[in-house]
């Protein structure tokens, strides 16, 4: 194994790592806010969990999340490239479509597939120009 290899699956696991602490941090400390408001009253406002604004689907969003970024790693050990660039891409695709709610935070797992994805090609691509 070379070890421009051994470096692309070390990017992807970091990125599935992160992920994986992004999805906890966004679980336990993110949330919404519920205002309650009478005309005789005064205005009540109460922070929510993540599990109260978003119920299970967004408990299941935060699951796949974290498996689409561990897929790109997983495939990469299997020999499967095609599978790694499409679930590198898929990551990276959903995650900027997230970024109006919880893809900023999964940013950095974004970033280190890209860069995985980006050491792949180049390893590819040596490979192809060194045979025969």
């Amino acid at each position: 194994m070379s070890r421009l290899h051994t470096i692309t699956r070390s990017l992807f696991l970091i990125a599935a790592i992160l992920a994986v602490v992004a999805s906890l941090f966004i679980f336990f400390f993110a949330g919404g806010m519920e205002v309650s408001a009478s005309s005789d009253g005064p205005t009540v406002e109460r922070q929510l969990s993540w599990f109260e604004s978003q119920g299970w689907w967004g408990v299941a969003i935060l699951f796949i999340f974290s498996a689409l970024y561990y897929a790109p790693h997983r495939f990469l050990n299997l020999g499967q490239n095609s599978m790694v660039y499409l679930f590198g891409l898929a990551a990276i695709a959903l995650t900027i479509l997230a970024m109006f709610s919880v893809g900023g935070i999964f940013i950095y797992s974004g970033f280190f597939v890209l860069l995985g994805l980006t050491l792949l090609s180049v390893e590819l691509l040596t490979k192809i120009n060194r045979a025969p």
